[in-house]
């Protein structure tokens, strides 16, 4: 802050006390310092769609499912690493519209009904800006499974994803993010099972953040 500096310069030479200037310079070292912290400290939003599949060991009358078009919505956070790299965080919220059914043997008939699962999750990826445009992100997901109803597994614990982008500036402050995603939820589940369920959801996610 080349032009504060002078500022201060200035008032020190023309304050009739030491006490003003020095209270002067030490706001502006202040203002300055908190400056440069928050420029390595983002936020954005973001909005997904896209579709699940149940991944399961192949077992004689289990139950299969079939997805409908999901959504999700969530609040980031981006922690500058330097300038190609950077941490990415947030909490998500996430749901999705599952239709299900089991029989018990070749010749019953299937009876299908609706499941909706709900998952808040919590991602810690490192990311890499490939260029001004391009970036690839990929960690691991913290999952809390809120849904009623637990004829799936529950996603509790903890999974992984990834994906790739566009960035495009829309001004000084934002820019506007194209993200297709894959994410696997309950890969080490909080409650045990023999023959656990897993949701792979993949999508695109849409969203603007600071620059």
């Amino acid at each position: 802050m080349p032009y504060l500096e002078a500022i201060t310069v200035y008032l020190f030479f023309q304050s009739n006390t030491m006490k003003n200037s020095l209270i002067l310079f030490l706001l502006i070292m202040t203002l300055s310092s908190y400056a440069q912290i928050a420029s390595k400290h983002k936020i954005g939003l973001n909005i997904g769609v896209g579709n699940a599949i149940v991944a399961q060991k192949a077992l004689d009358g289990a139950a299969s499912y079939t997805t409908r078009k999901d959504f999700n919505f969530g609040l980031n956070y981006y922690r500058l690493l330097t300038k190609k790299f950077e941490l990415e965080s947030g909490i998500l919220y996430q749901q999705n519209n599952l239709d299900g059914g089991g029989h018990r043997d070749h010749l019953a008939d299937v009876k299908y009904e609706e499941y909706i699962m709900k998952l808040i999750y919590v991602p810690l990826f490192f990311r890499a800006n490939l260029s001004k445009y391009f970036f690839l992100n990929a960690g691991i997901l913290a999952d809390l499974d809120l849904s009623r109803k637990k004829e799936i597994s529950s996603q509790t614990g903890l999974g992984t994803g990834g994906g790739i982008g566009i960035t495009i500036p829309i001004s000084k402050t934002f820019s506007f993010q194209f993200n297709p995603y894959l994410n696997l939820h309950g890969l080490i589940m909080l409650k045990k099972e023999n023959y656990p369920e897993r949701l792979l959801d993949y999508g695109v996610k849409v969203g603007v953040r600071m620059r």
